[in-house]
């Protein structure tokens, strides 16, 4: 488990006013619970044309890297199963994943809108 900046933290136990140091006897970390969400944008570049592997998608000016497993469901704009040697560089794709706070997006579905 990983604790990042912003994550909220809650402490029960013993607070000293003059030193401010609490002695804790209990300590939760709440961590936001993954959400999957749809991402759209341009591909700016694929590290490989078989899974796994990497995309680099912008979206709405940031770069996002998408991992792309080999459970990873990799479709064309008709919804039908493609691969990904079909994509290509500034192709307009979706996907459907969990966006990590690092800009990484664990895809679940990944669909080249561009491919006719």
């Amino acid at each position: 488990m990983d604790i990042i900046v912003g994550a909220k933290v809650t402490a029960s136990g013993l607070y000293n006013t003059e030193s401010k140091v609490l002695e804790a006897d209990g300590v939760k970390i709440h961590l936001a619970t993954a959400i999957k969400n749809t991402l759209e944008g341009k591909i700016k570049s694929i590290t490989g044309t078989a899974p796994p592997t990497t995309i680099i998608v912008i979206s709405k000016g940031k770069d996002y890297t998408i991992n792309v497993s080999v459970d990873t469901a990799i479709l064309n704009v008709l919804w039908l199963a493609s691969n990904l040697s079909t994509y290509h560089t500034g192709d307009g794709i979706r996907v459907y994943g969990t966006v990590n706070a690092d800009l990484s997006v664990d895809a679940t579905v990944i669909r080249d809108v561009s491919i006719r």
